[in-house]
């Protein structure tokens, strides 16, 4: 699976910062660019009952929109479906907005199924219709042709879908027939989506893979970071005084930290001592009081002495007379 390293080339940073999309699904609410989930179905009916909504709120929402059909919902069948729950639904087909295949015009090319094809078209797919000013692509495939010969290269894909989907604007809700299923093919499918929703007596049900969403939310947090550390590079090195960034800088990592405080003294090298630069969390009329601080005082001091960080993770309770200082704000590691 090497070559999947291609797909995250197109990653675009700006992802976390969008408000979450609408799924149109009441259960599911709104989600992330980037969700994978699966939803199992009895009869047609539970597929429109799911289909309908979420491409109706993908079309309204400006995005771009695949339905890749397979039985018991024919291409036909669900062309007219939508054009019955969603008036002027021809106008989306016109505008080329929406595109709905059946599953050997997608999936299977020449009988076979090839993994590595499908997830560049699906990425290719997605740049090309960025670019006609789309907000992103929403997708969703059947998978009522899968036999048992493909089924292992199928999940194979689904697990593949998880390492690219989250570099992208995409949405992906995949299909399975719960006839077709057996017990060892839902845990299958449960394990490779970050959620599955199943019809029960008549009632859309929702149950997350913790695995899934714990290893996106790492993700997700370790891109952040690295946004961080570039816009912080970029800008220090773009400012002609890079004091002044500072201070938006270091609120942007407090709030990516989940802290309430900060300083940042600079060295004065015509008094030998530090001025502190830009804070936050205290008080101005205290920051005033501490706005110099010499070599070898307090925390900041000690570690510009001696160029070395310190971590202090327990202030009310430690004996080290360098954190006297902190402690006197409140502050508890």
């Amino acid at each position: 699976m090497e070559e999947m390293q291609y797909f995250h080339n197109g990653r675009d940073s700006a992802l976390r910062n969008e408000p979450f999309r609408r799924t149109g699904i009441e259960i599911t609410g709104d989600v992330p660019w980037g969700t994978h989930f699966c939803m199992f179905y009895s009869s047609k009916e539970d597929l429109l009952d799911i289909l309908i909504p979420y491409f109706r709120a993908g079309l309204e929402g400006g995005e771009f929109c695949m339905w890749i059909t397979s039985k018991p919902l024919t291409k036909n069948a669900a062309q007219t479906a939508m054009r019955k729950a969603m008036p002027g639904f021809d106008k989306y087909l016109e505008t080329g907005q929406i595109e709905i295949l059946a599953h050997d015009e997608w999936y299977v090319q020449d009988g076979v199924f090839d993994s590595d094809r499908v997830l560049r078209g699906w990425v290719e797919r997605h740049d090309r219709m960025r670019e006609k000013g789309f907000r992103g692509l929403r997708l969703s495939g059947n998978t009522f042709w899968l036999e048992k010969e493909t089924w292992q290269d199928f999940m194979l894909y689904e697990e593949a879908i998880n390492g690219v989907i989250g570099n992208y604007r995409m949405l992906a809700l995949c299909t399975y027939s719960m006839d077709r299923c057996g017990a060892a093919e839902i845990l299958d499918v449960a394990r490779t989506h970050e959620f599955v929703l199943a019809n029960k007596g008549n009632r859309w049900t929702m149950v997350e893979n913790a695995q899934i969403k714990q290893t996106k939310e790492a993700l997700y947090r370790n891109n952040e970071k690295l946004e961080i550390l570039s816009d912080t590079a970029a800008l220090l090195l773009k400012s002609s005084d890079p004091q002044t960034v500072v201070e938006s800088l270091c609120r942007r990592v407090m709030d990516f930290l989940d802290c309430q405080v900060f300083f940042n003294y600079l060295a004065d090298d015509g008094k030998a001592c530090l001025r502190l630069n830009a804070w936050s969390g205290i008080p101005e009329e205290t920051a005033k009081s501490i706005e110099w601080l010499q070599y070898g005082e307090a925390v900041c001091g000690c570690a510009a002495r001696d160029a070395r960080g310190i971590v202090a993770e327990d202030i009310p309770e430690t004996p080290d007379p360098r954190t006297d200082l902190v402690r006197s704000f409140g502050i508890r590691a």
